[in-house]
C-alpha cells in the first residue's frame, strides 16, 4: 500500500502559524522596549547636562545648557562645547512647560537656554540663544518641566526654579 504524502496536515499548519504570532509579538515587544530606552536615556542625558551645567556655572560666571532641534535631531549643549545626540530616533520629541503657562512648547520650535544664578544656585529665567551671540536671559519666564517623548513613552524632568534642583520621573 503507497502512501500520498504531499502538502501540510492541518496540525503542522497550526504550529507554524502560532510560532509566527509569538514571534510577530516578541518583535513589537522588543521595539517598544527599545523606543523606551532611548527616552530613558535622553531624560537622563539632560538631566546630567543640567548637572554639569550647574556645576560649570559655579566655577565660571556665564554656564548655560541649551535644547534645540537641528534637522531631525534634537540637541542638548552646555557652554563648554559638550554637544550630545538626545536619540537615534526621529520620533523623539522634547517640549518645556513655563512657570505660569498651560501648554507645552517644542523645542524645536523655540529653542531653550537654562542657567544658574551663581551666587544661590537657583534657575535664571528661561534664555534665548542667537548664533554666534551668547545668550540673553531677558524672557521673564522659567521653565517648570520638560518633556522628552517618543510615541506613548515620556519621562517628564522638572524643574524647581528657586532651589536649582531638578529630577527626572
Amino acid at each position: 500500500m503507497k502512501k500520498n504524502n504531499k502538502g501540510f496536515s492541518l496540525i503542522e499548519l497550526v504550529v507554524v502559524i502560532a510560532i509566527m504570532i509569538v514571534m510577530t509579538g516578541a518583535i513589537f515587544m522588543s521595539v517598544g522596549s527599545l523606543t523606551s530606552q532611548q527616552v530613558k536615556k535622553a531624560a537622563r542625558t539632560i538631566d546630567s547636562l543640567l548637572t554639569d551645567t550647574k556645576t560649570l556655572n559655579m566655577a565660571k560666571s556665564s554656564a548655560y545648557f541649551m535644547l534645540y532641534k537641528d534637522g531631525d535631531y534634537y540637541y542638548a549643549m552646555t557652554t563648554d562645547g559638550t554637544t550630545k545626540q538626545l536619540a537615534s530616533n526621529k520620533t523623539l520629541t522634547v517640549k518645556f512647560l513655563d512657570q505660569g503657562s498651560s501648554s507645552y512648547t517644542d523645542v524645536a520650535d523655540t529653542p531653550i537656554v537654562i542657567s544658574y544664578d551663581k551666587a544661590s544656585g537657583a534657575f535664571r529665567e528661561r534664555g534665548t540663544k542667537a548664533e554666534g551671540a551668547e545668550p540673553e536671559f531677558t524672557t521673564g519666564e522659567y521653565v517648570k518641566e520638560i518633556i522628552v517623548s517618543a510615541g506613548n513613552r515620556e519621562r517628564k524632568i522638572v524643574l524647581y526654579p528657586r532651589t536649582g534642583k531638578h529630577e527626572v520621573k
